[in-house]
This record gives C-alpha cells, structure tokens and sequence, in this order.
C-alpha cells in the first residue's frame, strides 16, 4: 500500500446535567446538557510505519464554570430565577491563543536543530571533559576568589566622595547629582561582572563537578550501549533543545449575561510553554572498528566519558579559545565537533525534531449578584500543539538566522556592553 498522508478530527464529550427555571413566568424547570468538549486533530501518515514522517496535532478544550442559587425580583422580593448546575459555557467555546508561535521548523532550524541533535545524541560525546575541566575550570578558582576578596576590599577601602567633593566647593545638589550617577554605573558594572562570573566560571564548574559524581554511572551505562549495538539492534536516543516560557495577564470577559445576574471569567492568567528536543537512531557504521570484547568495550567507555580521545582534545581545544561562544552563535563549529565524533564507529539516522507548545488560560470566576448566588469550576481554556518533522543530512555551516537574542544571550550582552561602555 502507497504512503499517504491523512487528516483526523475527535470530540471527546464531558456532560453536564443543569437546570434553569423562570420562576418569574411560571414556567418548568428546564433541563440542560452542556457539553466540555475536547478537540483533537491529528495529521500523520499511513502506510510508511518504518520511515521518517511528519507530525502534527492539536488537542483544545474548555471547562464548566457552574452556576447554584436563586435570582430575586428587586420589586417584589420573590424568587424570579432558580438554577442547579447551569454551565455558563454551554455553547460558547473558542480555543486560547499560543503566546509563543508553535509552528514547525523553519529550514535553518531543520539544519541547525538537526546538527545539535546529532552532537547532543552521539555515543561519543564526552559525558565530562577532563582536559576542559583542569585546564578551564580549576583554573578559574583561584581567580573566583582573588576577584571576590578584591571586590570585598575595594569596598571596605573605598574613601567617601563626600570630602573630596566639598573640598573642591561642589554645592549639595551637585554633589547628589555625582554621587547618583557614580553609584548607579557601579552597581551595573559589579552587576554584569558578577552575571559573567556566574556564567562563565561558577555555572560550568558547578556543571562539570556534578557529571564528576556520576560518572561511574555514565560509563556503565555507556557500556550498555555498546553492549547493545553489538548485538545488532540500534541505539534509539533524544536530547533537549530549546526551553522557553511566556505569560500574560489578560482581561475578564463576560461568559453569561441574564438581567440582572452576569457572571465574569475574572483577570485571566495565559502561561505558554514550549519545548523541543530532538531523537536519533544510532547502527554500527565500520564493524572492523568495532570494539566486540567486553574489556575493549571497558576501555573505550572510560576514554570517552572522560573526553580522553584525539577528537575530543580538539573540541577542549576549541572551547578554550576566547569568544568562540559568541562564534558558534552563528557557525555552530562546537556542535560539528560534537558531531562527528566518531572513536566508536556509529552512524545515525532516522533523525527527527519534535515541539510541543501548551498553553493554559486559568481565572477564578465571579458573578454580579453574590448573596443568592454560588459559582463552583475554575474558567480554564486549554490548548496543545505538537509537531514533528524529519531532517536529511543537516548542515552545519548554515548562517543562524535563528532568533538571535534568545535564552541567556541578552543578559550575556548587557553584561559585556556595561563593562565595556559605562563609565
């Protein structure tokens, strides 16, 4: 049977069982069925179970917001409404807006994406870079502590600016002026020092030393890998991309207006989360370099968790060269090096980028008529989309023309351009 690609829609019913009653008019109680559906559309294909295929599905819903208690005439005092689990959404339902676009990958990101998820899955990927560690890492300690105890020192020393100022005759208000101006650009600057030490001496040191403590761990299940490759079977693995997140405080609405009672949704919390990660399938790609015995197996693990291999000096190397974190921004030379690493002899395939983008949309609701009237439910409006989406031999060369200012990088920046710039 060809492959084809095929297009499913399901509504998942939740029913309510309410009632409502014109006591007013003289009229019966009037059953309602209101329904909280949920929405599923789901595009796949069919026909093509072993291959690389695309993905795409959105899942939406909306919950009851309930209504209990009596409305009463403002002129005669008797009872002119009665409700019993009356649902306020009950054929009104829209789904809530991504504050974060959750459409799939563009081309640059297929090849980008694509060549971190090759590094970020290779089997040769150092679990811990001893060279990068000792050299890098244990080096910056003693410059950690020199640059706290001077930053301690200097301010314990640090002489008033008052008496200079008044000694050259400077009035009050010019000398608040001054000392504004001086204690703000020193607070940014010890600000984006102290951001920088923290991102690029504490963070990664802390990072290393906490893959130190599992590392008999990472070997052993690094055997297992081997272990199971040399059986044949392939080694299935993910890694995480991107992580982001997005909020926003949203006005009340209206969901059920009948003179004189009006029930409101309440200030509207939207949370977007979105996440992408990446899976590739791993095969022996040269059997002749394989390492079949447990004892090779041993040591190969050992030299590769430990990052003690030619290729992955190469990478220490680079990694140790100054700003080229701000190079792989655009050329991601580290992630090649990752890449292809290749002191087990593996090849990949069935490479794959997924996305998963949620959004939440929560209020606590209230009525305009609050002694005879009791509301039970949250309003809440739900929506997920998710995506898939095959890469074929992903380039790393390919200038970024990804969001440039994303994750960390504006803070990283700000922080340079303070100390370079403010005086």
């Amino acid at each position: 049977m060809a492959a084809y690609t095929r297009t499913r829609k399901a509504i998942t019913v939740d029913a309510v069982k309410g009632t409502y009653q014109n006591v007013g008019a003289g009229l019966p109680p009037q059953e309602t069925v209101a329904q909280a559906p949920l929405w599923r559309t789901t595009t796949d294909v069919v026909g093509n179970r072993k291959g690389d295929n695309p993905f795409d599905s959105e899942w939406w819903m909306v919950s009851h917001v309930l209504i209990d208690g009596v409305l009463y005439n403002p002129v005669s005092g008797n009872v002119s409404a009665r409700f019993t689990r009356w649902a306020t959404t009950a054929g009104s339902y829209t789904s809530p807006t991504h504050l974060i676009s959750p459409t799939g990958f563009t081309s640059t990101e297929l090849q980008q994406l694509g060549v971190e998820t090759v590094a970020g899955t290779n089997p040769n990927v150092p679990q811990v870079t001893l060279p990068t560690l000792f050299v890098q890492d244990f080096r910056d300690i003693p410059s950690i502590v020199a640059k706290t105890g001077k930053s301690v020192l200097k301010d314990v020393n640090r002489k008033n600016p008052l008496d200079l100022a008044k000694r050259v005759g400077l009035t009050d208000a010019e000398i608040e002026k001054d000392l504004l101006h001086v204690r703000t650009t020193r607070m940014a600057k010890d600000t984006a020092r102290n951001y920088l030490l923290y991102r690029w001496a504490y963070l990664p040191l802390m990072h290393d030393l906490k893959k130190l403590t599992e590392f008999v761990h990472g070997v052993e299940k690094r055997i297992k890998w081997f272990q199971k490759l040399s059986t044949g079977k392939s080694l299935h693995r993910r890694c995480s991309l991107q992580k982001q997140s997005k909020w926003s405080l949203l006005s009340s609405l209206p969901i059920y207006t009948s003179v004189p009672l009006t029930v409101w949704t309440g200030p509207r919390t939207v949370t977007t989360r979105q996440s992408t990660w990446g899976s590739a399938q791993w095969s022996i790609s040269d059997r002749s370099r394989f390492p079949w015995r447990y004892n090779e197996q041993m040591l190969i693990a050992l030299r590769t968790s430990a990052g003690l291999t030619p290729q992955t000096l190469t990478l220490s190397a680079w990694e140790l060269i100054p700003w080229t974190w701000l190079v792989d921004w655009f050329v991601n030379i580290g992630g090649l090096l990752q890449a292809t690493q290749n002191d087990v002899p593996v090849q990949h395939s069935r490479l794959c980028l997924m996305r998963k983008t949620t959004t939440t949309e929560v209020s606590v609701p209230y009525a305009s008529v609050t002694k005879s009237i009791r509301l039970s439910g949250r309003w809440r409006r739900w929506k997920q989309t998710k995506v898939r989406r095959p890469v074929t031999n992903p380039q790393p060369f390919t200038l970024s023309i990804l969001p440039f200012l994303e994750g960390d990088r504006p803070s990283i920046l700000g922080s340079v351009y303070t100390l370079r710039r403010l005086k």
